[in-house]
């Protein structure tokens, strides 16, 4: 089961730079800035949860799917208002059903989301940070989210 809680974090964070400095090798990560649009900013660090091996002429709708499944029992705070705070999966689709043909891009699936360990999200001077577990049985969540937030 997911525990997502979303916390204020310092408005001067550059989120790209927060996401570069501090993935591993081999981590999952998302950066998407828009700086027209209220110095719009995502990231992502880490992985929760993947989906892909989705069937690629179905992928939209089953991708959607198995969000929503993973999402059904989740316990979320709710104290977040603006786009992109809150867990947000992260990643895409390709353009072509069956994915990418060519070398630069063979190695992608036709789909690819997961839901970030960390995500922060700016919008003008405010910015967020979240942090996403998957809790089992016998879990305590406020234990998984500081050894995340810890990174």
């Amino acid at each position: 089961m997911l525990a997502s809680l979303s916390v204020e974090a310092a408005a001067d964070v550059d989120v790209a730079a927060c996401v570069f400095a501090n993935r591993g090798a081999e981590e999952r990560y998302f950066v998407w800035e828009q700086p027209d649009d209220d110095a719009f900013a995502l990231g992502g660090l880490g992985a929760v949860w993947t989906i892909d091996g989705v069937e690629a002429d179905r992928r939209f709708g089953d991708a959607a799917g198995r969000c929503a499944e993973f999402m059904r029992d989740a316990v979320i705070d709710r104290g977040f208002s603006e786009r992109g705070e809150g867990p947000v999966w992260m990643g895409g689709f390709a353009f072509a059903a069956r994915g990418g043909a060519t070398p630069e891009w063979a190695t992608l699936p036709s789909t690819l989301l997961f839901l970030p360990e960390i995500s922060l999200a700016r919008r003008g001077s405010r910015t967020s940070a979240t942090v996403n577990v998957v809790c089992r049985p016998g879990d305590e969540p406020e234990e998984l989210w500081r050894a995340s937030a810890s990174r």
